[in-house]
C-alpha cells in the first residue's frame, strides 16, 4: 500500500468586502464555481474515503465544503493552526502594495514584515496543523483547505517538485491561482489548477 497523499487546496476566489478583514471574507460566485471545477479534477487523484480539513477561514471553509458536498465525503474538520498568515491587523491594500509587501514576507521571514506573525511563525504553525491532520487520518489520504502564503511556505520548506525547477515561496504563492490544488507524494509535489 503506498503512503497517503497530502493534497493541499487554496481556496477559490473570495468576495472582497469592504471594512471586513480578508479572514472574514466569503467565497465569490466565480470562486465558488472554479472550486467545483477543481473538485471534479481532485475526485481522480484521492484514493478511497479521505479525511478533510480546512482553516477556519469563511472561504477556506467553504471551499471544503464545495469539495466535501461534491463527493459526499463528511464534512472538514476545523484546524486553527491551517489559518493563513496572520494579517488581521492590517487593512486592504492596492494589489501592487500587497503584492511588493508580500515580496518582503518570504524575503524575510524571520521579520513580521505584514501583520501579527512572522512568515516562520505562519510555516511552525501551519506546518502543527498539517501534522496534527495526518494524525488524525491515519492511513487516509489527507486534503487540507487553506491558503496560498501558508501553502507556499510549507512546500518551499519540505517539497520539491515532480517535474521542473524548483521555486521559492514567492515563486510558488505568485504561481497558485485561485483555486489550486498541490498533490503532494512523499517528497514532491505537482500544483493544480
Amino acid at each position: 500500500m503506498s503512503a497517503p497523499r497530502l493534497i493541499l487546496v487554496k481556496h477559490g476566489s473570495p468576495e472582497k468586502v469592504a471594512d471586513q478583514p480578508p479572514s472574514t471574507w466569503p467565497l465569490s460566485e466565480k470562486g465558488r464555481a472554479g472550486v467545483e471545477a477543481l473538485a471534479a479534477r481532485l475526485g481522480e487523484l484521492v484514493r478511497g474515503q479521505p479525511m478533510m480539513f480546512t482553516s477556519p477561514e469563511a472561504k477556506a471553509r467553504q471551499t471544503a465544503e464545495v469539495i466535501a458536498g461534491r463527493f459526499a465525503w463528511p464534512a472538514a474538520a476545523v484546524i486553527d493552526a491551517l489559518a493563513e498568515h496572520d494579517r488581521s491587523a492590517v487593512g486592504q491594500m492596492a494589489t501592487p502594495e500587497f503584492v511588493a509587501a508580500m515580496a518582503q514576507v518570504f524575503k524575510e521571514p524571520g521579520r513580521r514584515v505584514l501583520g501579527a506573525e512572522s512568515a516562520e511563525v505562519a510555516l511552525d504553525r501551519f506546518d502543527r496543523g498539517l501534522q496534527m491532520a495526518r494524525q488524525q487520518s491515519g492511513e487516509a489520504d489527507v486534503v487540507i483547505a487553506s491558503h496560498g502564503t501558508v501553502i507556499a511556505l510549507w512546500l518551499a520548506a519540505n517539497a520539491r517538485p515532480l517535474r521542473g525547477q524548483v521555486l521559492l515561496g514567492y515563486e510558488l504563492w505568485r504561481r497558485m491561482p485561485n483555486p489550486s490544488a498541490v498533490v503532494v507524494e512523499g517528497e514532491t509535489y505537482e500544483i493544480m489548477s
